[in-house]
């Protein structure tokens, strides 16, 4: 579930023109086993999305709505400068 989540943020990152090498934050909302399960990997996601921050938001009402696993998850990616 975490690569998936990691897979899903990579490709969000590449639609909103965020260069790859580009630090970033990361805001989330989902189903509770992915809430679990970014918690369980959060310094390996962070490394590989050059996320200075994972965190979940509950209702979060930005970002683009994604499905992880049939379940939907909103993420929302900024550019940290």
């Amino acid at each position: 579930m975490a690569r998936n989540f990691n897979r899903l943020a990579q490709n969000l990152r590449k639609e909103t023109g965020l260069e790859i090498s580009d630090r970033i934050r990361v805001r989330f909302d989902g189903a509770q086993p992915l809430v679990q399960a970014v918690a369980t990997h959060h310094a390996m996601l962070c490394d590989e999305l050059l996320a200075e921050a994972i965190t979940h938001h509950p209702g979060l009402a930005t970002g683009e709505t994604l499905k992880l696993d049939g379940a939907p998850l909103r993420i929302d990616l900024e550019k940290v400068t």
